[in-house]
């Protein structure tokens, strides 16, 4: 599912539940209730969680899983 899907379901969600026409904005629809796009929220999840991962001790599961996947990638990227 794309992020303008999700956004759409957020937005009738949004206007049922406050009874606001569907006309509103999305954008306006947000800032009126005062939260932030789905997509926004996510990222910030994403970043913190990358955060605590990094500060995690080495023998981790987590850490050595996002370690693994960063070597495999810097392997690709110095292959092309």
């Amino acid at each position: 599912m794309q992020w303008r899907q999700i956004e759409k379901i957020q937005k009738r969600l949004i206007t049922n539940k406050f009874k606001i026409k569907s006309a509103v904005p999305y954008d306006i629809l947000l800032r009126e209730i005062g939260t932030s796009p789905i997509e926004a929220i996510s990222m910030v999840r994403v970043i913190n969680y990358l955060k605590k991962i990094e500060q995690m001790e080495e023998g981790r599961w987590p850490k050595v899983v996002f370690n693994d996947r960063l070597c495999k990638s810097k392997n690709l990227d110095a292959k092309k």
